[in-house]
């Protein structure tokens, strides 16, 4: 299994894939694999159980995905060299926490940065 697919089943595993739009459990407006519908979306003004599309949902997640490895690579200029776990648990962190969540982990990102694993 490659890095990608192994970073998309575990968002999956972790997150679940929802098609229709549901409260997370901040009461954010929520849907596919974790995605925070924000005003700019289309979803905005739908309502609570609206069903989307499966393509929609690849769509975000895909967008997301994006988001998320970018981030990393952001705090992690190697990130691209580091082992595939060591990826997928980044990757996973950043995608669930956004950037500012993700980059205040200074003594993790200081042992990943010395590949203290």
């Amino acid at each position: 299994m490659t890095f990608l697919e192994s970073l998309k089943a575990t968002l999956c595993d972790d997150e679940g894939v929802r098609t229709r739009i549901y409260c997370d459990h901040l009461g954010n407006r929520t849907v596919g694999v974790g995605h925070l519908i924000t005003d700019d979306d289309p979803e905005a003004g739908l309502p609570i159980g609206f069903q989307v599309t499966d393509e929609r949902v690849e769509e975000l997640f895909d967008r997301d995905i994006k988001t998320c490895l970018s981030d990393c690579r952001s705090v992690h200029p190697n990130f691209d060299r580091l082992p595939d776990e060591a990826k997928v648990v980044l990757a996973s962190m950043s995608y669930q926490l956004g950037l500012n969540g993700f980059s205040g982990f200074r003594r993790f990102h200081a042992a990943v940065k010395n590949q203290d694993w």
